[in-house]
């Protein structure tokens, strides 16, 4: 089966699937539950090393220092490539880095394959390698990278020490900048292991409400040409105009598309909250029930909004619906505009050749009643013309004959010319004809080939 593998910890391949260069936009966060808080930019290894250092992980030789505690690194975005952005599986830091932070911090090696899929998705896992080791929990996030601005999380969470570890990928500067200040904002709510989760669909639902919007807008300015009363197909359905209509159509399809599978990740998100409020009220202790409490609380808070997103997206994907749905009733009224246009040309057209028709008939008549009378005296004239040369003599002297002895030349030269003037009827009719097959095999040979 193709799921995600149970063995928490990175392969050497793994680390291949991602880019690794310093980068001095990473923003980290390290907040604890009493909200007191402290961000560092970090600009090479060495720096990394020293906060990693003073914050602890999981190595059994420097043991996790700091119980509740809310680590946050906010991996910046690389320069766009090209014509388009930088994926996010390009890393703010060398190699020899993120393989400490993967160790320090246990980041589930499924990252890997949610980053490299490159749709939306999202996934829990539970991982614990041995009984003596806590059990931890990984969350595992992504964003559509067919659409601008996606982003990939990962949040590790261990129920005995109440930690918490994220990883944004791919954050540009307006997106760090909402994070801090949710992250912020938090206040207790920054206990539960699925409140930056809560964020990411915060961060998503402004992605994608954005783009409907843009949409809407588009449709909007295309409306007033739909509505304008000297609008017509010549003016306003030709090229670049057609093409935009054809875009808006496209492009609200494929958001739907897009808005329709993130609602199924918030429908298994919404479950994690359940089991995760279920799995903690279940632990024991007064402590314990405290925390439960407030986990309850806040995945309540966390239910509600993620249902409000939902609703939302349903009242964009019917926008969507309706742009489509109207701009192709728009299209298809002009195309019935010019089906009728070329209807009425077609019927004029017609017209036209019913009185060619009418005029050939008549013509063929004048034709038939001369070649009527044209069998009618030819002959005559044939005749009249032959019996008045002076091969014949129908008043023959002493010794003369009626009929010339050069009559025989008569014969043979009109025989010959007749014969000449038929063969060469015939070799041109038959050159036309062998003219106009070549013609139409050009023509044929090609679509046959199809």
């Amino acid at each position: 089966m193709d799921w995600i593998g149970a063995e928490p910890h990175f392969e050497p391949h793994d680390f291949n699937a991602f880019h690794y260069k310093e980068r001095s936009t990473t923003a980290i966060w390290q907040l604890d539950m009493y909200n007191e808080s402290s961000r560092s930019v970090i600009d090479n290894s060495s720096d990394w090393e020293a906060w990693l250092s003073d914050f602890g992980g999981f190595d059994e030789e420097k043991p996790v220092t700091l119980k509740h505690g809310f680590r946050n690194i906010i991996c910046s975005r690389a320069p766009a490539i090209f014509d388009g952005q930088a994926p996010v599986s390009h890393l703010p830091f060398t190699k020899s880095t993120w393989r400490k932070i993967t160790s320090d911090w246990q980041i589930h090696r499924g990252i890997t394959r949610v980053i490299t899929r490159q749709v939306a998705c999202f996934s829990a896992v539970h991982h614990q390698e041995t009984t003596s080791e806590p059990l931890r929990i990984s969350f595992l996030a992504r964003m559509s990278a067919y659409l601008p601005d996606d982003l990939a999380l990962s949040v590790v969470f261990t129920p005995c020490t109440r930690s918490i570890f994220t990883i944004w990928y791919g954050c540009n500067s307006r997106q760090t900048q909402k994070i801090q200040r949710r992250l912020e904002a938090a206040g207790e709510a920054i206990e539960h292991p699925l409140l930056t989760v809560g964020i990411f669909v915060e961060l998503e639902r402004e992605r994608l409400v954005k783009i409907a919007e843009d949409l809407a807008d588009q449709f909007t300015l295309s409306s007033e040409i739909l509505q304008d009363k000297s609008w017509s197909p010549e003016t306003n359905m030709k090229g670049s105009k057609l093409q935009e209509y054809l875009a808006l159509c496209l492009q609200s399809r494929n958001l739907v598309d897009h808005i329709r599978a993130v609602k199924r990740q918030l429908c298994k998100i919404t479950e994690q909250v359940d089991e995760m409020t279920a799995w903690i009220n279940s632990m024991s202790g007064s402590d314990t029930q405290q925390f439960a409490t407030s986990i309850e609380i806040t995945g309540v808070r966390i239910k509600k909004r993620i249902q409000d997103v939902v609703d939302e997206y349903d009242d964009k994907m019917d926008e969507c619906r309706m742009m489509s749905e109207n701009l192709s009733l728009a299209m298809q009224t002009v195309y019935n505009q010019i089906a009728q246009r070329d209807s009425r040309t077609n019927t004029e057209i017609s017209k036209v050749n019913h009185t060619i028709a009418l005029e050939t008939k008549r013509d063929n008549a004048q034709m038939r009643s001369i070649a009527l009378l044209t069998m009618i005296y030819v002959p005559l004239s044939c005749v009249a013309s032959i019996f008045s040369t002076s091969l014949f003599n129908f008043a023959p002297g002493e010794g003369e004959t009626v009929v010339s002895s050069y009559f025989w030349i008569f014969v043979v030269v009109s025989l010959g010319l007749t014969a000449i003037t038929v063969l060469l009827w015939h070799l041109g009719t038959n050159r036309e004809v062998k003219k106009d097959q070549r013609n139409n095999s050009f023509h044929i040979k090609p679509e046959s080939m199809v």
